[in-house]
């Protein structure tokens, strides 16, 4: 499990009348990855006839389903049953039901057109007047509408003379409706008044009739469409609750069988025949051939096997096709897959880095973040987004992964005696009387173990405050076994690919850096001090060959760059210490683990000290009087308030920044040591069950 998966190509070919059996079994065994043709010698195939129907049906399922929001059931649905209602009533079901839908959005559409006229007819009401009284003359024109003073209008409009007439009304305030009927003759003028009081425009209704009766007939016929429409939907509603599910798992056989149809588009044809290369993987790769020998005329398999390449670096060599990349990680180290995913598949024959991080990923974010409630809490969201959207894979997947590095949180929330911020360790004196009963999980004496090269151990292991300088010991440790881990896998993909020699230089002259210096800095801090006269000698034994060992590192740097990368010496030699002065920026980038944590168990204490110990002394103390209760329930409740917002603000950050961390010294410190992007995802042909079992 610890490296990409093992690939088989495969050749199929037939002749064309094969072609669909082949693609249908193929997408049945979801286990080949076909490579889209791109040579000359043949010409790609073409969709059948059928694709065109498929995609039609599967397009009204489609609107069928985005309307009604189907749910499925529990259990993966039988195909035969499926495909069986598919092909009888299913169909004609969708039919109707698309008719139904159809209608209500036109209902629905009716309603909000009479809603708009009622409006216009609501602005015209005051006025009195017919409608149909207000258009059609030939030797008047009329202008209605709406202006922002109603008063200044009239007035300026009286100066025309008997040219004109207006019948208005206010509207309330200012405003007002008005119906202004002129001769031509004037009609500039009546224009420029309107215009000045800012007319808008009524765009009279083709109805005739006083407005009020036109109202009423409006919301008469809205009132009878909006229960035509109800009905419609409670018909639905019970059509999809009796055949919502069939309605998915119809739509995921069409979506199967439209791909085997369209899959032609990948595949070399002739006249008559069809060539199909790909690759399946080395487990599947002789079940795959004995099943397709049964439809295609033609089935080769052949283990894909790296050349070590022992020329590295010196000049130019072939370029293979590699194949697709499938990680062969166990259930369980799935959900780090993405992770993986996020920075891009390895090369073909590389170390998976996905293992790995199942074990440091919640390892740094638990010593980040180490929080019991903080963990349970992530815990309570990733059992949300399991049951909220646990049909989607990737949500199945981000789920897990909040599962582990929940419980990690809440692991290290456990060692380090913190819950929301509180201390909650015998030796406590700041938690509440809720929490106090915790106390009971610790040691009446504070235990401890030393280890080598001032390592301490502790329970409880108190980051905050006693075993701070034990946390930044242990966290520079934890990031050169880190950086070294990586450099090893590294040494170890150089090796597979192009020899011992070209890993002993490219990768193991940086182990010799990071090991040789890291016993030479020990030595020269540890030795500042006052040590006995034999750790003297011993960390005087370890600054010498430590020393010595980076030494020697540096000079294999250098030479690696001049050999390896084609630096020209002289920069090469100026180039190689600077280059190894990263190793300790590396390093050093892990102390990062300590310092987040410790910031947000500071955010999480100040909430508590600032607003949750105002609101004990305020819940201790009511009081009796009316205004003092009223005073003190209202600090109740002010300072809870505060003090829960201040702990989602610390779960919020929380979850961000440690993940945003822990993600850093994965992505750039660990995984540049040895990670090469470059592979292309393996995506075998086919449907997952999502709703229907495979045919």
């Amino acid at each position: 499990m610890f490296t990409t998966a093992e690939m088989t190509k495969i050749v199929l070919a037939g002749t064309i009348d094969e072609l669909h059996d082949t693609l249908r079994l193929a997408a049945n065994l979801n286990t080949i990855h076909i490579n889209e043709y791109e040579g000359t010698e043949m010409k790609l195939g073409t969709p059948d006839q059928n694709a065109d129907e498929i995609s039609k049906q599967l397009a009204k399922m489609r609107g069928c389903a985005a309307t009604l929001n189907p749910k499925a059931d529990d259990k993966l649905m039988s195909a035969p049953i499926v495909r069986r209602g598919l092909s009888e009533e299913l169909s004609q079901k969708v039919n109707d039901i698309v008719d139904s839908i159809q209608e209500v959005e036109d209902m629905e559409s009716q309603i909000t057109q009479n809603l708009e006229s009622i409006s216009v007819l609501k602005n015209l009401a005051p006025l009195g007047l017919e409608i149909e009284y207000l258009r059609g003359y030939d030797s008047l024109e009329v202008s209605i509408g709406i202006v922002q003073n109603l008063n200044n209008c009239r007035l300026a409009l009286t100066e025309i003379g008997n040219d004109m007439q207006e019948i208005s009304s206010s509207l309330g305030g200012k405003k007002g409706v008005i119906s202004v009927f002129y001769k031509e003759e004037v009609a500039a003028q009546v224009q420029k008044i309107l215009a000045t009081e800012n007319l808008i425009t009524i765009q009279l209704p083709e109805e005739d009739g006083l407005p009020k009766d036109l109202i009423a007939n409006l919301e008469k016929d809205n009132d009878d469409l909006a229960k035509k429409v109800a009905d419609v939907k409670n018909e639905l509603e019970e059509w999809n609750s009796h055949n919502g599910s069939m309605l998915l798992g119809g739509m995921e056989l069409l979506e199967r069988d439209l791909d085997v149809h369209t899959a032609p588009v990948k595949v070399a044809v002739s006249e008559h025949a069809f060539v199909i290369e790909g690759w399946v993987l080395t487990d599947n790769a002789e079940k795959s051939k004995k099943l397709l020998s049964e439809v295609t005329t033609y089935v080769e398999t052949e283990d894909f096997v790296i050349e070590n390449n022992h020329h590295h670096g010196h000049g130019e060599h072939e370029e293979v096709e590699l194949p697709p990349v499938a990680f062969k990680n166990p259930t369980m180290v799935k959900p780090y897959e993405l992770l993986t995913d996020a920075v891009g598949r390895p090369k073909y024959g590389r170390m998976d880095p996905t293992s790995f991080m199942f074990l440091t990923y919640p390892l740094f974010f638990g010593l980040m973040l180490g929080d019991l409630a903080y963990g349970l809490a992530t815990i309570g969201i990733a059992w949300w987004v399991n049951r909220k959207f646990g049909r989607n894979e990737l949500a199945k997947l981000a789920s897990k992964l909040l599962y582990y590095i929940g419980a990690s949180t809440a692991i290290f929330g456990i060692i380090f005696g913190e819950v929301l911020g509180f201390d909650v360790t015998p030796t406590s004196t700041h938690a509440p009387s809720w929490l106090s009963w915790m106390s009971a999980i610790y040691p009446h004496h504070h235990w401890h173990l030393d280890l080598p090269l001032n390592i301490v151990l502790a329970y409880p292991f108190h980051r905050v405050s006693g075993n701070l300088e034990d946390l930044i010991i242990i966290t520079i440790y934890l990031g050169v076994a880190h950086l070294a881990l990586g450099m090893i896998i590294g040494f170890r993909d150089v090796l597979k690919e192009h020899g011992l020699v070209a890993a002993i230089f490219e990768k193991g002259s940086w182990l010799l850096v990071l090991g040789g210096g890291f016993f030479a800095v020990y030595s020269f801090i540890m030795g500042r001090g006052s040590p006995s006269p034999e750790y003297a000698e011993l960390l005087s034994n370890m600054g010498l060959y430590g020393g010595s060992v980076m030494a020697l590192g540096i000079v294999m740097v250098i030479i690696m760059l001049w050999k390896y990368e084609g630096i020209p010496l002289p920069i090469a030699v100026g180039l190689g210490p600077l280059e190894c002065l990263q190793i300790l920026s590396n390093s050093i980038s892990y102390v990062r683990l300590f310092a987040v944590g410790l910031v947000g168990v500071k955010i999480a204490e100040l909430g508590n000290e600032h607003f949750f110990h105002p609101f004990a002394h305020a819940l201790s103390h009511i009081g009796h009087d009316p205004i003092t209760i009223i005073i003190s329930i209202l600090s109740i409740i002010i300072f809870f308030v505060l003090w829960i917002a201040v702990q989602l603000f610390a779960l919020g950050l929380g979850l961000f920044s440690p993940n945003v961390q822990a993600a850093r010294l994965h992505f750039v410190e660990w995984m540049g040591k040895f990670y090469e992007v470059g592979g292309i995802v393996f995506t075998p042909f086919g449907h997952k069950q999502n709703y229907v079992e495979v045919e």
